[in-house]
């Protein structure tokens, strides 16, 4: 792969030829100047520059690991949205529509602790409760390959909180509805004790009608 220098952008013809694209993929090889004003001079576009970097990182990251979160729509979406802006003659820097990558232990710091003030707000409302009960979702089980549904397990999992489930009715549709049991940390009998009587209060599991 030769290395790719602002002359030869500017030189490369509108026409997505082969010439072309073998240039768009050593754009990855050049400096944020060099992108910048090849993108401000309209010789490549955002979305071209941003395409062959996402290309890159999905051909090298499987051996790195160095990106976690590769938001490859969004990071196509701003690139759309700074090509139009640019086409309306707004050109916002001279760094206006290079894509780049950023840490994410902010975003992670942010999770972090949000993530433990949960907790903490878990194991304060858990002192006058031993234990609590609700639904395992908004909807009844779901069928194989269904999508949708909010799942009201999450939290108490991230929390590492002992949680059993346990059939509690039918839906209309003959679908399992179920209930979630979260008992205080370390009390795992609690949440199996409580699951026990409500399996037999309900009936517990039940062959499909099929």
């Amino acid at each position: 792969m030769r290395q790719w220098s602002e002359d030869t952008v500017l030189s490369v013809a509108p026409e997505p030829d082969a010439s072309y694209k073998s240039i768009v993929n050593d754009l990855i090889y050049s400096s944020a100047v060099q992108l910048g004003n090849a993108i401000g001079n309209k010789q490549v576009s955002s979305v071209e520059v941003t395409e062959a970097h996402l290309r890159r990182i999905k051909e090298v990251n499987p051996k790195l690991n160095a990106v976690f979160h590769l938001a490859e729509e969004s990071a196509l979406k701003m690139a759309r949205n700074a090509d139009e802006e640019l086409a309306r003659g707004n050109r916002q820097s001279p760094l206006h529509g290079v894509p780049f990558t950023v840490k994410d232990w902010i975003e992670v710091e942010r999770h972090l602790y949000y993530w433990d003030r949960f907790r903490r707000s878990l194991i304060a409302y858990m002192e006058r409760y031993d234990f609590i009960l609700t639904p395992v979702s908004d909807f009844p089980a779901r069928l194989p390959g269904s999508q949708g549904g909010v799942s009201y397990c999450l939290p108490y999992s991230l929390a590492g909180y002992p949680c059993v489930v346990v059939r509690a009715g039918t839906s209309a549709d003959g679908l399992p509805i179920g209930v979630q049991i979260v008992a205080r940390p370390w009390r795992e009998d609690v949440a199996l004790g409580i699951a026990k009587h409500v399996e037999a209060q309900f009936g517990g599991w039940q062959p499909p009608p099929i």
